[in-house]
This record gives C-alpha cells, sequence and structure tokens, in this order.
C-alpha cells in the first residue's frame, strides 16, 4: 500500500461534514470495525483542531511504542476507507451517484446476456437522466439501446428506432454544445470582472464581448434547463459589473425563479443556488428592498447542506448579508452582539477553509459603529496585512482610506500625518485617488490643523455639502462598501455615526411607505 501523508488524511478527514462523520461511523461498524485501530485514529484526528502527530501516534498507541510501518499502513488503510464511504455515501444522496451506478449494473447484466433486465434498468435510468438533465448519461443510455438490439440480433427494433435513437443523440450532442458555450462564456466574465474588481466608464467595453456572444441574444437561445440558468447567472453577474443596479436586480429575480420551478435540481447543485441567493440578497439590498434582504437570509440559513463545502458557502454568505443589514440599518449594538457569536462559530471552520478577507471590513465597520475603536483597529490592521491578490485590490484601497478615519476618531493626530502621506502615495501609486479619495484626505488634512470644536463642526459642514454634491459614480468605490457620509454628516453634528445611519435608514424606509 502507498504511504499516505498524515496531513493528507487529516485533510480529508476535516473536509467531512457531520452527515458523512455520522455515515462513516455506521460504514464502519456495519463492517464491524468498532474497536479497531482506524477508527481509533479517524476519531483522534476528527477531534483535534490543529495537526499534532504525535499526538495522534499516542493516541492510538498508548503506553507503547509507534510501529511506524504499521502505522502508515493504517492511514493508508483509514484514507481509502474514508474514500470509499464518501462513495457509498454520494451514491444515496447524489443522481449523478445513482445514474453511474445503474449503468454499472447495465454492463454487470449485459455481460451475462440478461438483456431484459438491462432494458428494464435503462428505462429507469433514461427518465432519471432526462429529469436532471445528465446528458452523459443519456447519450450513454441510448448507445446501450442499439448495443443490446445488436446483440439480441433484434433488426426490427433496429429498423424502427435508429432514426428516432439517431436524432435523440443529436438533440442531446446540442444541448451539451450549448451548455458548454453559455459555461466558457461565464468562467471568462468571471475571470475578467476579478481580475479587476474596481470600475470605471470602461467596465462596459472591457466586457462587450457578453452582449456580442450570439447565445446571450435571447434565453431562447439556451436549450436546457442548466443553460437557462447559466444564461441568467451570466447577465447578473455582467450588469452587477458595469452597475446596473435594476438589471442587475432583475436578472437575479429571474435566475431565483427558474431554479425554484426545479426544487430537485437545487439538491444536485446547492452551491449554484447558494450563488444565486447571495447575488440576489446584493441586488436587492443596493435597491433597497429590504424585505427581500430577510427573505433571501431566511432561505439561507435553511440550507440543509451535505458537503462542509456548501455548509461554509452558506455560512458565509448568510453572515455576510446579515451583517451588512444591520450596518445599513445602523444596528450597531446587535451587531456587535451577534459578530461575538460569530467568532466563535466560525473557529469549528480552518482558515484555510473559511477566508476572512471578506469580512474584515465588516468587522471593522461594525466595532466602529460599536465604538469599540481599540476592536476595530485589531480588524483593520488584519486586513491592511493580508496578500495583495489581484481580487480583493480595491479593498485594500478603501482600507488605507478607513485607517485615516479610526485613527482620527482616536485623535491620534501625530500619527495621523504620517499615515495621510503614507495613504497618498499608496493610492496615487495604484491609481485610486479618485474624487471621493482626494476629498476625504484634503477634510481630514485640515481638519487635524482646525482648532476648537466650533471650527471643527464648521469645517465638517463644509465637507459635508461638497461631498454630497459628487455623483453615485465618484462616490461609490468608498460607499458601497462605508456610510461615509454619515460618517462625515456626524462630524458636523452632535449625532453620533451609528445614529445618522440610523436615521438615514428609517427615511429609506419612511419614503417606501
Amino acid at each position: 500500500m502507498p504511504k499516505t501523508p498524515s496531513e493528507k488524511l487529516f485533510r480529508l478527514v476535516k473536509s467531512l461534514s457531520g452527515s458523512e462523520k455520522r455515515y462513516f461511523k455506521i460504514y464502519i461498524n456495519n463492517k464491524g470495525g468498532k474497536d479497531n485501530k482506524y477508527l481509533q485514529l479517524f476519531e483522534a484526528i476528527e477531534a483535534q483542531d490543529l495537526f499534532n502527530e504525535e499526538k495522534l501516534q499516542r493516541t492510538v498507541y498508548p503506553g507503547g511504542a509507534t510501529e511506524s510501518r504499521k502505522y502508515s499502513e493504517l492511514k493508508g488503510y483509514l484514507y481509502d476507507l474514508v474514500l470509499r464511504s464518501l462513495q457509498a455515501y454520494d451514491e444515496k444522496s447524489s443522481v449523478d451517484y445513482k445514474l453511474k451506478n445503474m449503468l454499472l449494473s447495465v454492463r454487470t447484466l449485459y455481460k451475462r446476456s440478461l438483456f431484459d433486465d438491462c432494458k428494464e434498468l435503462l428505462h429507469k435510468a433514461k427518465k432519471t437522466a432526462a429529469k436532471y438533465e445528465d446528458f452523459n448519461a443519456a447519450l450513454e443510455i441510448l448507445q446501450w439501446e442499439k448495443q443490446i438490439a445488436y446483440a439480441e440480433t433484434d433488426i426490427a427494433y433496429l429498423d424502427k428506432n435508429l432514426s428516432r435513437i439517431a436524432e435523440a443523440e443529436r438533440h442531446i450532442v446540442r444541448q451539451i454544445r450549448n451548455f458548454s458555450e453559455y459555461k466558457n462564456l461565464f468562467y471568462r466574465l468571471l475571470t475578467e470582472v476579478r481580475k479587476d474588481a474596481t470600475y470605471d466608464k470602461n467596465k462596459a467595453e472591457s466586457l462587450a464581448f457578453v452582449q456580442a456572444a450570439k447565445v446571450m441574444s435571447s434565453v431562447e437561445k439556451a436549450n436546457s434547463h442548466r443553460s437557462r440558468v447559466l444564461y441568467y447567472r451570466i447577465l447578473s453577474v455582467y450588469w452587477f459589473a458595469v452597475r446596473n443596479l435594476e438589471k442587475f436586480y432583475a436578472e437575479s429575480s429571474d435566475l431565483l425563479t427558474l431554479m425554484e420551478s426545479k426544487k430537485y435540481m437545487i439538491a444536485e447543485d446547492t452551491a449554484e443556488y447558494i450563488s444565486a441567493l447571495s447575488n440576489h440578497l446584493v441586488a436587492a439590498g443596493s435597491l433597497e428592498k429590504f424585505d427581500e434582504v430577510e427573505q433571501n437570509l431566511n432561505k439561507l440559513k435553511a440550507i440543509r447542506s451535505n458537503t462542509i463545502d456548501d455548509e461554509l458557502k452558506s455560512y458565509r454568505q448568510y453572515y455576510l448579508g446579515k451583517f451588512t443589514l444591520y450596518i445599513t440599518s445602523g444596528k450597531f449594538t446587535e451587531a456587535y452582539f451577534e459578530l461575538q457569536q460569530h467568532l466563535k462559530s466560525r473557529n469549528k471552520y480552518s482558515d484555510d477553509l473559511f477566508n476572512k478577507d471578506a469580512f474584515y471590513y465588516l468587522y471593522f465597520t461594525i466595532c466602529f459603529g460599536a465604538e469599540r475603536y481599540e476592536e476595530a483597529l485589531t480588524h483593520l490592521n488584519e486586513w491592511l496585512g493580508m496578500s495583495r491578490n489581484v481580487e480583493r485590490k480595491d479593498l485594500q484601497g478603501l482600507a488605507k482610506i478607513l485607517n485615516l478615519i479610526i485613527h482620527y476618531e482616536m485623535q491620534n493626530s501625530e500619527l495621523l500625518e504620517s499615515l495621510l502621506r503614507s495613504a497618498s502615495r499608496y493610492l496615487n501609486e495604484q491609481k485610486m485617488m479618485a474624487k471621493a479619495e482626494k476629498k476625504i484626505l484634503t477634510a481630514l488634512r485640515r481638519a487635524v490643523d482646525t482648532v476648537g470644536q466650533k471650527a471643527l463642526r464648521i469645517h465638517w459642514q463644509e465637507v459635508s455639502e461638497e461631498y454630497a454634491q459628487l455623483s453615485q459614480e465618484e462616490t461609490q468605490s468608498i460607499t458601497r462598501w462605508f456610510p461615509i457620509q454619515e460618517w462625515i454628516d456626524a462630524q458636523a453634528s452632535e449625532s453620533s455615526f451609528a445614529e445618522m445611519v440610523r436615521h438615514r435608514f428609517e427615511d429609506t424606509i419612511r419614503k417606501k411607505h
């Protein structure tokens, strides 16, 4: 048996969801393995938060020397056993695995010339493949129909059905090609969007290939449910990227409606449904449709995940949406309380799985709004220290601005002067010094040199009026993530930042009713 690195086994066991772990224990107990060493090793790994080889060995071989060869074989056997249990688990829960198993059974029956049994099984598989749009399985089923007729020398069947089968094959091939076109277009769009998450006037031009694609001329070009899902997915990502929020909302809404029209398909690809819910949550929030935001959050929370990946995705997207709604509504005290619960529950996921990058600005803003400035600064410093990848380049610029704001709130005047120079240099080098950024930096420089509360209020009142006159396009690099206008207004009045955000939210709700 080939050697299995301990960390490889550790990662596999840690990747299992709760239901998969329970299934594994039932699986090995059914095989009479309750007291075996591999179960002891599995449970020892399950109990560890951080990988510790020596502790694992002591648990499996207490009070004696570890037999390295036997221990190595034990790890290899356990790794294979976990994989086999996962395959058995997937066969019970995944249509894809069920179809593969059915077709393997057809092959087994065919070798023994049990052709009637083959046909019976193929009939069931054909219905399932059509219902779930498993194109590859559908093609294989058609091949088996011809193969069995040939083996039985059923010329009458072939004479009657060959043209039907050939047309069915052509139709499925067209569906595969159509789906592949949408898939490739989606990947290209996603790559272009994530390479540069910043927005400028030329964004629509750089993504013009989406509108130019023939398959995007109308939804009728999509010849299957799976292709139609991709059609709306592409449009929702495109309209979000070019900042047309109304169309982003409309297409993400159509996507959800389409997916929920065939809920049995959602169970086969829960990750796609989580993404669709998340996008619509953002779209509804952008247009201040807060009732829909709540509805989508409830849907996310209700998702029952079969894998740790889906569980993590729904967990992440729920808290991204929930924290954003708290911030939008100015409920910073409630948000801070839930943040503490989240930080504890987050620990069950390893740092490799739970990518914190997208959460830093939420953690910061919640603590900032709750006036927990030291904690806010801690989260911000983690944010500033993250790797500079192309996808989060825009947030690094924002973090520099927020770093200035929190040090201003903490009255770190001497440090602020140095930070202003550093931020200005960074924003200029990265070509991020737009009108909004320049306005904030200038306002802070002048504020540092302004003496007296009355003079400061007058200064910030002027800044508030000037900032409010900037267009949405000019300010969205900041306001998309942080309620900067409300912070400026708080400096110009006796109200707190949290109160200003809450008043703005309440005014929005009143106007809608």
